[in-house]
């Protein structure tokens, strides 16, 4: 019944998105970005589950790129920088196909995956750098999806983890001592990444705002915060004090007095509820680091068996099904193999060998080289805490891989998006020499 009422969604939004598109008096390419955005909860519905992990965004992504796509003369294009990093992952991507042990429908998932961000990546920053207000109003969808995941998540307080989009139950929202809420993710440590990035995102001060709207802002990141401590999620905790401690570092003292206020509110919240607080109900981290460790070490030494271009995008699962049988979980008398060794930097690391990984990381910390520079000229806050979210993010990434949900993909490549946006435009208007 419940994957009858997900299919069901799915449907609907597609028919939704054929319906605006045609109806939709806005530009074709702003308006795809704003739908997937709009549409971001639903978004990693499987569309065609039998045959391969086909989901909604790759539906509508290739949809909108026969149909719908408008080829513009854009006056203002990102550096071409990243087109050639991202050729050179794509080559990568291919001999480590070429030289896998073996092809699987996951590896086939993964190329079309990453084909659809890159599509979406591409119409995105070059609608943000030729339009001005485009930053705000995407920014103002992401509050409404943030709102929507709290809704999400009082209804599983109501009726239960199981009221969710997801297959089956994640084995991290009831295997501990207490209940993990994943709200509209299907794994809570997800849910926890998005949350620690958008409470940086909600505070960044738009053009037109005025006083209210940014306290609104203010407390939004308030309840990510306080939502957070609901999944469990301790990486996502240390990437958002990491952050936090990176933005206060940098920003100037009415940022500081602000922030520090929120941090007293919420430490004040989480001491008074402490006891029913999920986070602090689980395992001792000397068990979880000492059950991850032994999956990290065989992750390596697969690594060093094939040190160059890795096993094969989307391989994991398969080649340890063959060769490390015992890394595994059961769930409701399944076995299933992991698809990642509890790592977000050893899956890439593992599957695309030390040049994909390289090159995959170097598209994350170039933009963030170039924002930092920008905000050293500008003073311009809003570069760090588009920083700070990333951070949040890697540090999260540090013990899960999260991309595997196309929700986290579209998230960081937002993030990035905007950084290169926001850097572009800095670098414009002070006039600052391209460090390449």
């Amino acid at each position: 019944m419940v994957a009858q009422v997900v299919m069901a969604i799915a449907i609907l939004m597609a028919v939704i998105f054929f319906i605006y598109m045609l109806f939709t008096k806005e530009q074709a390419n702003s308006a795809y970005v704003k739908f997937i955005l709009f549409a971001y909860p639903f978004v990693s519905i499987d569309i065609l589950p039998s045959i391969f992990s086909f989901n909604l965004f790759d539906f509508i992504t290739l949809v909108f790129l026969v149909l719908f796509y408008k080829k513009k003369d854009y006056p203002i294009k990102p550096s071409s920088i990243y087109t050639y990093l991202f050729v050179l992952l794509i080559l990568n991507t291919i001999a480590g196909v070429f030289f896998a042990e073996d092809y699987t429908r996951e590896t086939t998932t993964a190329i079309i995956q990453g084909l659809t961000l890159y599509i979406f990546v591409r119409i995105f920053v070059l609608e943000l750098l030729n339009n001005i207000a485009f930053k705000d109003q995407v920014l103002n969808i992401f509050k409404a999806v943030l709102i929507f995941s709290f809704l999400f998540l009082c209804c599983q307080f109501i009726f239960g983890p199981s009221f969710s989009f997801a297959k089956s139950e994640n084995i991290n929202v009831a295997g501990g001592a207490s209940v993990r809420y994943p709200s509209f993710f299907q794994d809570p440590q997800k849910y926890a990444q998005f949350l620690a990035a958008l409470s940086f995102l909600m505070i960044i001060q738009q053009k037109d705002s005025d006083n209210s709207s940014n306290t609104f802002g203010y407390l939004l990141g308030v309840l990510s915060i306080l939502a957070l401590m609901l999944t469990g999620g301790r990486a996502g905790l240390g990437g958002w004090l990491i952050g936090l401690i990176v933005f206060l570092l940098f920003a100037n003292a009415m940022y500081r007095i602000q922030l520090l206020f929120s941090v007293l509110l919420i430490g004040t919240v989480i001491f008074i509820y402490q006891d029913q607080i999920p986070i602090f109900k689980r395992a001792g981290l000397e068990e979880s680091y000492l059950f991850r460790q032994s999956i990290w070490q065989d992750a390596l030494l697969i690594h060093q068996d094939n040190p160059i271009v890795g096993i094969g995008i989307g391989n994991y699962a398969n080649y340890v099904s063959i060769h490390n049988p015992d890394q595994f979980w059961i769930n409701d008398n399944e076995i299933t193999y992991y698809d990642h060794p509890e790592s977000g930097y050893l899956k890439i690391l593992v599957e695309q060998g030390k040049f994909g990984f390289f090159l995959l990381f170097l598209m994350i910390l170039i933009p963030v080289y170039q924002s930092f520079i920008a905000f050293t000229i500008s003073k311009n806050t809003n570069h760090i805490l588009f920083i700070a979210a990333l951070i949040s993010w890697l540090i999260g990434f540090y013990t899960v891989y999260s991309l595997g949900d196309v929700r986290i993909r579209i998230l960081v490549a937002s993030i990035l998006v905007l950084l290169v946006s926001e850097s572009f435009k800095t670098k414009n208007q002070y006039k600052i020499e391209d460090p390449r």
